[in-house]
């Protein structure tokens, strides 16, 4: 099913991010099996994990039930076995990414919070809010240092629609040339450079945006027509990438210039996630 853009704000999908929007498969067999952490039971919005997946962390939205807490960030640095809430204010939080390392750390807040970005540069435990402007903030992604991130708003509501980049790990921002549209994900490549956005147009249409100069300029991808493109990723170099669409699965080979359909079921695809080298996805 299609979740309008009015409605969207407050229809969690799971955002998955890290390294630049990357993950890292150490032993495919270690999947197989899941247990519950002990992180309490909440409408979690999006998680992200270090490279070597050992530092954790997650956020949640305001909640009238009080579970978590109202608006929290989580943090874990054992791969999930305790977690802690961190000294980040209760807000909306909507999508967090970090750097490899785990020590570099940016969230955002949609509209229904303060609508601003935090970042962290000690693995969570203290925060500070950036420049960045007050909007609907989507989604958010960092380069495999932290330093460069990029941050994409939804159009719905009081928000612009636009996306912005940072070179100093979330100082200063700067509004690329990306037009206004409403943006759902974004990737990036370990260096920051090489970038990927999705989302759809006013007429409700999906698309996606290419960037291989850290956002100076942006080119349409070329793409059939579909609803809503809610979820984007990339390798490592960004060569390789791969964009969700409510129904089909498109991947890239070379930076976005051409695409092709996956063999993928078609489904209600909500988020997506790449190895380094991008021949492993989940979705």
């Amino acid at each position: 099913m299609k979740i309008p853009n009015y409605m969207r704000a407050k229809c969690p999908l799971l955002l998955v991010a890290g390294l630049g929007g990357l993950f890292t498969f150490v032993n495919l067999a270690s999947a197989q099996s899941w247990e519950p952490t002990s992180a309490p039971v909440g409408d979690w919005t999006a998680v992200a994990s270090s490279a070597d997946g050992t530092k954790l962390v997650a956020v949640a939205p305001y909640d009238a039930r009080g579970y978590p807490h109202p608006g929290a960030i989580y943090l874990c640095a054992n791969s999930g076995a305790t977690w802690t809430r961190t000294s980040a204010p209760s807000n909306d939080w909507w999508s967090v990414a970090s750097s490899a390392d785990g020590t570099s750390l940016v969230a955002a807040s949609d509209g229904y919070g303060d609508g601003l970005i935090y970042t962290s540069r000690d693995s969570g435990i203290t925060w500070k809010q950036t420049s960045a402007p007050s909007t609907i903030w989507s989604s958010v992604t960092s380069s495999a240092d932290g330093s460069r991130l990029l941050a994409a708003s939804d159009a719905i509501g009081s928000g612009d629609g636009l996306i912005y980049t940072s070179t100093n790990s979330g100082v200063t921002w700067t509004q690329t040339a990306a037009p206004s549209h409403f943006w759902f994900s974004v990737a990036c490549s370990a260096d920051g450079s090489k970038l990927v956005a999705g989302g759809s147009d006013f007429n409700g249409d999906g698309l996606i945006y290419i960037s291989t100069n850290a956002g100076a300029t942006w080119t349409k991808a070329n793409l059939p027509a579909a609803i809503d493109t809610p979820a984007v990723a990339s390798s490592a170099d960004g060569t390789e990438l791969v964009a969700l669409t409510y129904g089909v699965m498109y991947i890239s080979n070379d930076s976005g210039v051409t695409w092709t359909q996956s063999n993928a079921p078609d489904t209600s695809w909500s988020s997506v996630a790449s190895s380094a080298n991008g021949s492993m996805l989940v979705a």
